[in-house]
């Protein structure tokens, strides 16, 4: 092999090395979304609930929770629209974490987050949850979790926002009349917006464990059972939403005893009820 290619070779295994020396990445940006933002409605009333405000994550166990208290009084359902916005910051040295944000047992959001520089990063991200509007009808709690290690070598907190925006549905007023001797013309009929789930049934509520995160980690040929019961006999339609994360554990074992390699599942089912027995 030439030499000067050999060096070559040789930088690029050393390559990952090098980096975690440095300990920085100093031509990094923000985070951005590469698709467009999700569409949010123009007109009609809309409501917003604080979940978390700067949570400080430091700890691999470490799990935080707050109270929803329910819809806001001035928007309570029905719902054209419910949209979720985290916002996280990050500076220092950190790996790219995986987490969770829970709300009354269902996970609505699977995360990552970004490798930051020294002088830090920020990100947002946001996830349309009006399928999953039954969620959000009683008091409930909200519980996160994203574990992180902050040492001499880690020092980066994460700090993680997170709010619900609600929009009312608004009632247009019907047409004027048209003038007897006009005919209304023929319309092509409206597409209709996808009907939320009347039941959001976790399967095996993650936040029931004191460690909600690796209680979903499953290895090799494991297999676990799970039996749930309907709310209701006249289920119409059952969805399964598949929440999974495969992760070669790359971080010291001596922080978390875990497996080489992991998958954290979590999933839920979107119950549809018959509209005679509303």
């Amino acid at each position: 092999m030439d030499m000067s290619l050999f060096s070559v070779f040789k930088c690029l295994l050393l390559a990952p090395y090098i980096i975690s020396k440095v300990h920085a990445f100093p031509n990094s940006q923000n985070p951005f979304a590469g698709g467009p933002s999700i569409s949010r409605p123009s007109s009609g009333p809309s409501c917003s609930i604080s979940l978390f405000n700067r949570a400080a994550l430091s700890l691999y166990g470490q799990v935080e929770t707050s109270a929803y208290v329910g819809p806001p009084l001035d928007c309570p359902g029905p719902w054209s629209k419910i949209v979720l916005d985290v916002m996280g910051s990050v500076a220092g040295v950190q790996y790219d974490r995986a987490g969770c944000l829970w709300l009354a047992g269902v996970e609505i959001l699977r995360m990552t987050t970004p490798e930051p520089d020294n002088p830090g990063i920020e990100w947002a991200v946001e996830r349309d949850l009006t399928h999953y509007a039954a969620i959000f009808k009683e008091p409930s709690n909200v519980t996160l979790q994203i574990p992180n290690t902050v040492n001499s070598q880690y020092t980066g907190v994460l700090y993680i926002s997170a709010s619900i925006t609600f929009w009312s549905q608004s009632l247009s007023p019907p047409p004027p009349p048209l003038p007897e001797n006009v005919t209304s013309p023929q319309k092509q009929p409206t597409p209709q917006p996808k009907r939320p789930a009347d039941a959001v049934l976790p399967l095996a509520p993650p936040p029931n464990s004191s460690n909600p995160w690796s209680s979903m980690g499953i290895s090799g040929n494991e297999i676990r059972n799970i039996s749930i019961t309907f709310p209701r006999r006249d289920v119409t339609n059952a969805t399964l939403d598949l929440y999974a994360s495969g992760f070669p554990i790359r971080q010291p074992q001596s922080v978390v005893p875990l497996p080489s390699n992991v998958t954290f599942l979590d999933s839920c089912f979107l119950l549809f009820f018959s509209d005679l027995n509303k």
